[in-house]
């Protein structure tokens, strides 16, 4: 089960074995940033994504630990940069393509402001990754 808690400018996704999404939230000039759950991996375009966003019931799912991407895009719409990371959401062990769903991150700016995104696990071995959009 994921679930989301929202507050001070930062949103969390918290797994049932504490592995935490966290991403900042506080708004700036000059940019376009957000969120959205997705079926498939947004390789390419970011401009306009939040018309592709839906809600989903996260019950089932925990994150694929194993699994995160995170690139700049060429399709900037007048901005300077352009910028994602992508977490898997799977449910049970086994990998089903049919029941996979895609936390995306994203950030257009206009090259001075950032958000920062984390991924971690309490305890245990994990390796935890953390950025910048």
């Amino acid at each position: 089960m994921i679930k989301v808690f929202k507050k001070d400018n930062k949103v969390n996704f918290v797994d049932h074995e504490n592995v935490l999404v966290g991403f900042d939230c506080n708004e700036q000039c000059c940019e376009n940033f957000g969120y959205f759950i997705a079926l498939n991996e947004y390789k390419e375009r970011i401009v306009g994504l939040r018309e592709n966003e839906k809600d989903f019931d996260l019950t089932d799912y925990e994150f694929d630990q194993c699994f995160f991407k995170y690139f700049e895009s060429e399709d900037k719409e007048g901005m300077d940069a352009a910028r994602m990371a992508i977490f898997r959401m799977r449910t049970g062990f086994c990998i089903d393509p049919e029941r996979e769903l895609f936390l995306h991150l994203y950030n257009f700016h206009n090259g001075f402001y950032t958000h920062d995104f984390r991924m971690t696990r309490e305890g245990g071995c994990h390796t935890s990754c953390r950025g910048y959009l």
